[in-house]
């Protein structure tokens, strides 16, 4: 309980039965706003505290990894946005030709890397967002009602699919 305290599900609440010498067990209701707050702050926190907990392994892996890839491809803009700046100061104080147009080809291949960099950054902000949005939908969505989840994707033979349980 000390590591992560809020990855724990609550304990089942336990009511007695009047009439009778039992006791009903029935699992805490968890509330959608709080689950809602849980997912802005942490994309699939909020899943964990529904219960939905492969949902919520799922959501905290791909947007870390999207956060990660969006970070590595930043600092590679970062360094060769760098470097073309570097070679137009060389080219614009290069007298001779030749050297002009080494110094040019070799800035226009920095800025094609730089490009390439914010593209794919772009890319991985883009799904980072993206996860995220869906992890904040997907608290809204119910969760496991008699043990089976009213919504969940299926693979199948032909792809996935996505099914909707009435």
């Amino acid at each position: 309980q000390l590591i992560d305290p809020f990855l724990l599900s609550p304990p089942p609440r336990v009511r007695p039965v009047p009439g009778k010498k039992a006791a009903a067990i029935g699992s805490s209701r968890r509330s959608v706003p709080k689950a809602l707050f849980f997912s802005l702050l942490r994309p699939g926190r909020g899943q964990f505290y529904q219960g939905k907990k492969m949902r919520g392994f799922l959501f905290e892996t791909v947007t870390a990894a999207a956060a990660f890839l969006a970070l590595d491809y930043q600092v590679n803009l970062d360094f060769d946005t760098a470097r073309y700046e570097e070679a137009r100061r060389r080219l614009a104080a290069a007298a001779d030709e030749s050297d002009r147009r080494l110094i040019d080809a070799e800035a226009s291949r920095f800025l094609d890397d730089a490009d390439e960099a914010e593209f794919f950054r772009n890319i991985s902000l883009g799904v980072l967002a993206g996860f995220w949005g869906l992890s904040l939908f997907d608290t809204l969505l119910p969760g496991k009602e008699n043990g089976e989840a009213r919504w969940a994707v299926e693979a199948r033979q032909t792809g996935f699919a996505v099914v909707l349980r009435f």
